[in-house]
């Protein structure tokens, strides 16, 4: 007898996941009709629900969120740059 753990395609988990939170049908239901366990569902359900504003740009995890924000702050630097270069140039003109 295998001990094999059953895999997922993470389409599938998708699949599930939104149909479980979608459809307004209990666990039980979907689990009889996707032939997998309760737990699961509610694992793949929990998990579209929590992580599932990342894919707008909500709820980022901290490294993303930092660089971001890293990356704003040098593109402020960068255009205060170009601005204090103009200047030093229409000064120089004078």
């Amino acid at each position: 007898m295998s001990n094999s753990k059953k895999t997922y395609s993470d389409e599938f988990k998708f699949h599930v996941a939104v149909t479980a939170i979608a459809s307004g049908r209990s666990l039980v239901e979907l689990a009889a009709e996707f032939n997998i366990p309760i737990s699961t569902i509610s694992r793949w359900k929990i998990k579209l629900e929590s992580e599932g504003p990342c894919l707008f740009g909500g709820n980022l995890d901290n490294p993303l969120r930092s660089l971001k924000r890293e990356i704003k702050n040098l593109n402020e630097i960068i255009i205060g740059q170009h601005i204090f270069i103009k200047h030093l140039k229409n000064s120089f003109k004078s």
